[in-house]
């Protein structure tokens, strides 16, 4: 059991390794100074100040945050409203049809 267990972290860390070494990787020459990615010459903010002056860029980010917060609250809502209405249905016909686990949500 002790091998395979060690084999079975292994692989779990080669995976990861491979999920995460190209973000590693994009993270590090990020903060290059030159335009080729193959070899590092230097640290610079020179990407992120462009970045940060393209309004486009700038001004798409902040909608997708203002829509991902509405979908959010919104969702929330949605669920409470459900919920409150399945209690009050339930309660209905009694609380011996509803499963344990769906007893105490509040």
């Amino acid at each position: 059991m002790a091998k395979g267990l060690w084999a079975g972290r292994a692989w779990l860390a080669l995976v990861y390794a491979f999920l995460y070494a190209p973000l590693l990787y994009m993270v590090v020459f990020s903060f290059n100074s030159t335009r080729q990615d193959a070899r590092y010459t230097g640290f610079s903010w020179r990407w992120y100040e462009a970045l940060l002056n393209d309004t486009k860029l700038v001004d798409g980010f902040w909608l997708s945050v203002q829509v991902a917060t509405l979908t959010g609250l919104l969702s929330v809502w949605w669920a409470r409203l459900r919920r409150m209405c399945w209690c009050v249905t339930a309660a209905s016909v009694g609380a011996a049809y509803l499963p344990a686990w769906r007893m105490r949500l509040w």
